[in-house]
């Protein structure tokens, strides 16, 4: 073992935070990603990098053997890959090669490196709404999650396959006043959708709960008994008896996951080219209006298909990012850290084929000047949500941006690390797939964040394409 990661034999606290922090002092700083433009299908690709994920170990993993912690804790991946993982370093212990019959000890860091492949994003222009020296405010193209940027603040965020406002404060006292007044309610959200059949004339409200059925699937419904109380306002635009759809202002008045989405589907109008939520194959002939009966049976339905298209993760991905993430946007002003810290532990071994926007299973929020990676590809997110996880990366490649029409504002996160994939003995199986491009319809739902307005100020959008009363897509 290195000099100075001498296994402290005292089981005090204060050992195990100065050895992590001296673990983490090898950490080499994160490398740009490298991408390309594909102009005639309107993508962006990231090239597929490694990433370690990098954790404490849990008081329930001590006195355990690494290989079997691996298999019982994180069931994503099959026991013969963790076996392959382990003997290729792949997994390690304090940044050092372990046996499959390590036995884990209290204050280990323990890592696993793994390729990632990223779904193609859009390459659209990422339009600058309006900026000032306090705020930065952008409409942000669908499929392009969020990620966080240094040293922008960010104070709400949107879902991956959601458009729209996306607020960011260029300093701490910007968003700490506009997160406090989110935190109050004293905003004013408007969304645009476009929705199933003929919605009702004039104003609507639901005031059903909402209950987090599986936060690992990002699956949500109304549950009058464990829901949460929220409330969205609704306002009937116009109806296209071509496509049998209606564009309908959403105003969320309180911000749960999936909020919008799934009061418009408990009132029998789900978004219409919702993957989740306006799904038969998951809740029948009925869409979910009304509530479901069963939903653990719908649970099942979901995570079938979620294995189904596991390589695929487009057709059924929406934040994860997230986003993907209660009414579309989430305020960021008081998730706890150690509730983050514990869903980064809970999945950090996880690794292809999944995408993220960022969500969790309350009002996501962040304390202002918070600043942490969000990991962009987890199979343990759901396929159509996603959760913020924390990471630290090590480049294994050094790789520059090749800055072939880059946008204004770069999205892509920092947390880049390479793009070779050079392990003989553990070939990664995405670079041995031949995975097809998502279509354009995959890219987005009909969800638009348009308006944003809040004490002295407010914003505005154009409108998307969709939302026009004549469109057929």
């Amino acid at each position: 073992m290195p000099k100075g990661f001498k296994r402290a034999n005292s089981g005090h606290p204060g050992n195990h935070k100065a050895k992590a922090a001296k673990l983490a002092k090898d950490v080499a700083p994160p490398s740009e990603p490298e991408f390309d433009i594909d102009v005639e299908k309107g993508l962006r690709r990231v090239v597929p990098y490694w990433f370690t994920h990098r954790t404490m170990a849990k008081g329930r993993w001590c006195k355990r053997e690494l290989f079997e912690v691996f298999c019982k804790e994180f069931q994503d991946q099959s026991p013969d890959y963790y076996r392959r993982a382990i003997t290729a370093g792949k997994i390690s212990v304090n940044n050092e090669k372990a046996s499959l019959n390590y036995v884990i000890r209290n204050g280990d860091l323990i890592s696993h490196s793994t390729h990632r492949h990223e779904p193609p994003v859009s390459s659209a222009e990422i339009k600058i709404v309006f900026r000032d020296e306090n705020t930065l405010i952008v409409d942000k193209p669908p499929s392009i999650p969020y990620v966080f940027l240094i040293p922008l603040t960010a104070i709400n965020r949107i879902d991956r396959l959601t458009s729209g406002i996306l607020l960011l404060a260029l300093n701490k006292e910007t968003a700490a006043k506009i997160s406090g007044e989110l935190a109050n309610h004293a905003v004013a959200k408007t969304y645009l959708t476009r929705v199933k059949g003929q919605f009702p004339d004039g104003q609507k409200s639901c005031t059903e709960p909402i209950l987090v059925t599986s936060s690992k699937l990002g699956v949500n419904t109304v549950n009058r008994a464990e829901g949460r109380p929220c409330e969205t306002d609704f306002t009937f635009v116009s109806y296209n008896s071509v496509s049998d759809t209606s564009v309908v202002e959403a105003r969320p008045k309180t911000g749960r996951t999936h909020q919008i989405r799934v009061h418009l589907q408990f009132l029998g109008h789900p978004i219409a080219n919702d993957p989740l939520y306006c799904n038969k194959e998951f809740w029948g002939d009925g869409l979910g209006k009304g509530g479901v009966e069963d939903p653990a049976a719908v649970l099942e339905r979901i995570k079938a298909a979620k294995m189904s298209f596991f390589a695929d993760d487009s057709i059924l991905t929406s934040n994860n990012n997230e986003d993907d993430n209660n009414d579309g946007t989430t305020e960021l002003s008081k998730v706890d850290r150690s509730k983050l810290k514990s869903k980064t532990e809970e999945s950090f071994a996880t690794s292809l084929n999944s995408t993220k926007s960022v969500s969790n299973d309350k009002e996501s929020e962040f304390k202002p000047g918070d600043v942490r990676d969000t990991e962009l590809r987890n199979e343990s997110e759901s396929i159509l949500n996603s959760d913020i996880k924390r990471s630290i990366s090590t480049p294994e490649h050094e790789i520059k941006t090749k800055g072939i029409n880059e946008s204004p504002i770069n999205l892509i996160p920092s947390s880049i690390t390479g793009n070779t994939l050079n392990s003989d003995d553990f070939p990664c199986q995405e670079c041995l797939a031949n995975r097809t491009d998502p279509l354009k319809t995959q890219l987005h739902i009909y969800l638009h964040s348009w308006k944003y307005s809040g004490d002295g100020w407010a914003y505005e959008t154009e409108m998307p394409v969709w939302a026009h009363a004549e469109y057929i897509e």
